[in-house]
């Protein structure tokens, strides 16, 4: 029994989507960026960013589809519903 609730736990591990914030922190990790860069850069507020990057807020629909674009598609703007 116990054995079966434990890969029940690992197989939701293996196919739960990443989160957006995830994601955006990947992002900004591989890129080599703060998100103080990342704002600047494509003119978001700082503060903001960084409440979207630490899951403390979530962008509006018209900021996730930008960010969306901006990423390349790797901060999916459905992956913030989650």
């Amino acid at each position: 029994m116990a054995q079966e609730k434990e890969q029940k736990k690992k197989y939701s591990r293996e196919f739960t989507r990443p989160t957006a914030y995830n994601c955006l922190l990947e992002f900004l990790e591989e890129k080599q960026m703060t998100v103080k860069t990342f704002s600047e850069l494509y003119g978001f507020n700082q503060f903001t960013v960084s409440k979207w990057a630490n899951n403390h807020r979530r962008p509006r629909l018209d900021m996730a589809q930008r960010l969306e674009k901006l990423t390349g598609g790797r901060v999916k703007a459905i992956d913030w519903d989650q």
